[in-house]
């Protein structure tokens, strides 16, 4: 009945191009994914599928084909054709012209334009699409040009965890076992492993290694110098201009978030060029496009109070600097954002002037924040205390491993803050106080997470066609819950009702005892 209404709307209105291109797309899943078999039918509408992709824009042209010949190469079926469409967007893909759309867009959006180097970056991204679809499709096939395709392609996109798997796989029946694990350990680190996967990998760590007890440290290994940072930032100089204020500078993000990608390793590149006097930042993680281990019910009360549209989102002392990323090759882009909103903030007057001092005996870390010379129009004023930790590792889905000064708790309910009220008429040093228990913050995690997943769960259970195999997330029963005091800085900030930043500070707790927390 479904396949029928889909035929009708092309017979019904057959100048409405629009409708036809969306029924043929929900066509040929259905038929995939239905009647596999109906090799002829699932041809035909293939064919409108590829004609339906504009071909004035090569790059959008191969990810407008991602999915379709995606389906047929999960199926292996009419390889020939997907192997067609694919090799003539790869064939209309002028490095020219590209590059040339590439620096009018950024003139239509008044961008600095794309260097030398960031262009090509960018092209090679967008070739890589392709290739990596057409050496999979060689692979499929046994064609001797799959190894070379797939090489090229995982040049341009290292966390492509099926390229790396094709390739272990490769070299694993040449013989070659250590090239067979660096493939392998690329793989682990741009997605989940299926069982056998991983199985198959660290079986193969311990025949190389000896041992698999340093896993963990081959992947950071790997990750670091596969993945390395596409910017490198210069130290930041004050300008005679400088204030005194300690810029707060908020990201909202996720690790299943694949733009997120770019905003990471933006916001560790942050951390490079300024020095801890003069920026003062905070990774908010929240469950958005999937569960997040790293959130709590600070951070997502953070984003519902900035009224968050979605990550990434950056803010600098209470006002949105930008939103949205992209995945690495869109890294210097929104670096330069990031540093053009924090830059500008660096020179504005503080409103204020703060201190914190802290303690930790066993579990409890306990907070003095002291402030004073408030200014007077400041109204509708909340005092927050974010406890933080410097580095905590975690692979989502979007192949970021390291996650950097990653909020655990926030004073107040939701991490509403400490109400403080309005500015007093006469100049005074207000003093609050605050303690973090350790043993609230594991189970406000826990819980955050826990609960995520079972809303999701529902969600996929009162779907129209649920799915007969629950859907994996690299979050699930992995709440980051290994709490490392000797990573843990204390940031303070004074915000008045029109969520403007006043002034931060932030200190390091650096207990004289620095066990690892279980």
């Amino acid at each position: 009945s479904k396949l029928a209404a889909l035929k009708k709307i092309r017979t019904d209105f057959p100048k409405t191009v629009s409708a036809h291109n969306q029924a043929d797309s929900i066509m040929l899943t259905l038929l995939i994914d239905t009647w596999p078999d109906r090799t002829d039918e699932i041809g035909e509408v293939f064919d409108r599928v590829v004609k339906a992709v504009p071909t004035a824009n090569a790059e959008t042209r191969l990810i407008m084909l991602q999915r379709p010949v995606t389906q047929l190469l999960d199926k292996k079926m009419l390889l020939d054709r997907a192997e067609s469409a694919v090799e003539a967007a790869l064939a209309s893909f002028d490095p020219v012209k590209f590059i040339e759309t590439q620096i009018d867009q950024a003139k239509r959006m008044k961008q600095p334009e794309p260097t030398a180097a960031e262009a090509l970056h960018r092209l090679q991204a967008a070739r890589g699409r392709g290739q990596e679809l057409l050496g999979r499709i060689y692979a499929e096939r046994g064609d001797a040009r799959a190894e070379a395709t797939l090489t090229s392609a995982l040049k341009t996109n290292p966390t492509a965890a099926p390229i790396a798997l094709l390739l272990a796989g490769i070299e694993a029946k040449r013989g070659d076992d250590t090239a067979a694990l660096d493939h392998y350990l690329l793989a682990a680190l741009g997605s989940k492993l299926k069982p056998a996967d991983d199985a198959a990998m660290t079986a193969l760590f311990r025949k190389v290694r000896g041992t698999d007890a340093d896993l963990e440290a081959a992947l950071d290994k790997t990750y670091n110098t596969a993945l390395p940072n596409p910017v490198t930032p210069e130290k930041w100089a004050p300008t005679p201009n400088r204030s005194s204020r300690l810029v707060l500078a908020e990201a909202f993000t996720g690790s299943a978030c694949g733009p997120c990608v770019s905003e990471s390793l933006a916001f560790q590149a942050l951390l490079d060029r300024y020095p801890e006097g003069a920026v003062a930042a905070l990774s908010y993680h929240v469950h958005i496009p999937g569960p997040d281990p790293m959130t709590t019910s600070g951070s997502a009360g953070r984003k519902i109070y900035y009224e968050v549209p979605g990550v990434p989102t950056f803010n600098v002392d209470g006002t949105r600097a930008k939103l949205g990323g992209g995945g690495r090759e869109n890294t210097a882009d929104v670096y330069r954002d990031y540093v053009k909103a924090i830059d500008k903030a660096l020179e504005t007057p503080a409103r204020a002037t703060m201190s914190i001092a802290t303690s930790m005996t066993g579990d409890k870390i306990a907070v003095k924040v002291s402030t004073s010379q408030i200014a007077p129009e400041a109204k509708d004023l909340k005092l927050h205390i974010v406890l933080a930790e410097r580095k905590l590792r975690f692979s989502g889905e979007n192949g970021i491993r390291f996650h950097e000064m990653v909020v655990r708790a926030m004073a107040g309910k939701d991490g509403a803050g400490l109400p403080v009220g309005d500015s007093p008429a006469v100049p005074i040093k207000l003093v609050e106080e605050y303690t973090f228990d350790l043993a609230a913050i594991r189970a406000d995690i826990t819980d955050s997470l826990a609960a995520e997943i079972v809303k999701r769960r529902k969600t996929e259970a009162s779907a129209t066609t649920p799915s007969a195999t629950p859907r994996e997330y690299r979050a699930e029963g992995r709440a980051m819950t290994d709490l490392d005091p000797a990573q843990f800085v204390v940031i303070a900030f004074l915000q008045d009702g029109k969520k403007n930043v006043l002034q931060a500070a932030r200190v390091d707790v650096n207990p004289t005892h620095a066990p690892r927390v279980k």
